[in-house]
């Protein structure tokens, strides 16, 4: 029996999900442009929602993780934690926009170091500011870099799975091609979760 049908089936799917994933992040900005455009709290906290969802993608990332910043250089609390949030959810063999993640990262631990502060009722001297504020940063930066090992894995992973899937459309089927198909697959998950 030939592969053809089940590679077609594969690849529809594959177009079902790209179509989807349009169209979501046409309704997230959107929503992004709808909200922006309102001043109240509420709607400037769905805005920072909606650009949070779409810099966790791969299309127009970069363009949501930059409103992101300007909105947290602009004063608005959530914005650089979601822009973290995004960054470190999307990283692999490299971390995008790090740039961008140091500064929501300084911005967040002079943030936490204030509301640290503040909760232990003594006047703030710059001294302690910046005592914890260092420890607050030591924190958000502790999360590490990628795995790059894990991303090698998964690099094998797909390319063993897509070389199974190739070999079983041209040449019917195969135990061999359904082994490589079947462990690269599981690599690809595997190196996926470690990195």
């Amino acid at each position: 029996m030939r592969a053809g049908p089940y590679l077609a089936g594969v690849l529809l799917a594959l177009a079902a999900l790209g179509a989807r994933l349009l169209v979501d992040d046409a309704r997230d900005w959107d929503e992004a442009a709808r909200l922006g455009q309102r001043g109240d709290p509420e709607a400037r906290a769905g805005r920072v929602a909606a650009l949070g969802r779409i810099a966790r993608r791969l299309v127009g990332a970069g363009r949501a993780r930059r409103e992101l910043a300007a909105m947290g250089r602009a004063g608005d609390p959530q914005a650089f934690s979601e822009l973290r949030g995004a960054i470190l959810a999307t990283r692999s063999l490299w971390t995008p926009d790090a740039a961008l993640l140091d500064e929501a990262n300084r911005a967040l631990a002079a943030q936490r170091a204030a509301e640290t502060l503040a909760r232990g009722g003594t006047p703030i001297d710059p001294e302690r500011m910046a005592a914890e504020r260092t420890v607050q940063l030591a924190r958000l930066v502790a999360t590490g870099e990628p795995a790059r090992a894990g991303a090698l894995v998964a690099l094998l992973g797909a390319t063993l799975f897509l070389g199974g899937l190739g070999r079983l459309a041209a040449r019917g089927r195969s135990r061999a091609a359904g082994a490589c198909a079947a462990v690269g697959l599981v690599l690809l998950c595997g190196g996926l979760l470690w990195a």
